[in-house]
């Protein structure tokens, strides 16, 4: 990588096998801890006890975020919370500021 940095991954033979597994990842309502095995296979890895697994993640809904006021700093601020995975809400009694148009 050109800033130095490394990168590593793996291929899961059999990631198909799990798509009960990506599909409630991928509704994120609850915190749920996913892993591969040492035989590669892919299981809900949600004890605490770490043998046995090349590699756990644990993902959760997103955090709330709530911006008062949807001036300059709410505009710049939203869009990057969202980025960083935020559930955002802005308020503002000020219809001219607080639409979709500067929150886009």
């Amino acid at each position: 990588m050109i800033c130095g940095g490394t990168v590593f991954g793996f291929i899961l033979p059999h990631a198909a096998n799990a798509a009960h597994i990506w599909t409630a990842l991928a509704r994120r309502d609850q915190t749920r801890t996913w892993g591969v095995r040492d035989d590669f296979s892919i299981d809900w890895a949600e004890s605490a006890d770490a043998s046995g697994w090349l590699y756990r993640e644990t993902v959760s809904p997103p955090m709330a975020l709530w911006i008062a006021g949807s001036g300059h700093i709410a505009q710049a601020v939203a869009p990057l919370a969202q980025t960083l995975d935020f559930d955002v809400t802005v308020f503002d009694d000020r219809p001219e500021l607080a639409n979709t148009t500067n929150f886009s």
